[in-house]
């Protein structure tokens, strides 16, 4: 069996629950990120997380969507020495090869909405 056929989403009205905590914005979310140990220097440019954000949606709609936040750690550990402008274009590159040729909506793995299928 593979490891993402074991893996198992929990339930957002669980006991692990987080929507009743107060909201941040990614700014602070990322402020605080690097304020923890082993994190320090951490920043994300604005080029990057747009890239990102199209990445994980491309891996999410065309992959099962534990690809998402699996697949922007890979890319994450392969451009971790490279320049913020170097991983920022490296970053769209990536989306660029991954985008579907047509450039239009991303359809989800496994699914059809052309009319008559």
């Amino acid at each position: 069996m593979a490891s993402d056929e074991r893996w198992t989403a929990r339930r957002a009205d669980g006991p692990d629950d987080d929507r009743d905590e107060e909201r941040i914005d990614l700014r602070t979310w990322l402020a605080q990120l690097a304020a923890l140990p082993g994190l320090s220097g951490l920043s994300v440019s604005p080029a990057e997380e747009r890239a990102l954000l199209e990445l994980t949606r491309l891996a999410a709609h065309r992959s099962d969507r534990i690809a998402a936040p699996i697949t922007a750690y890979a890319v994450g550990l392969a451009l971790a020495a490279s320049s913020a402008a170097d991983r920022a274009r490296a970053l769209a590159s990536i989306v660029a090869e991954l985008r579907p040729p047509d450039r239009g909506r991303v359809q989800p793995a496994g699914r059809d909405d052309r009319p008559g299928r």
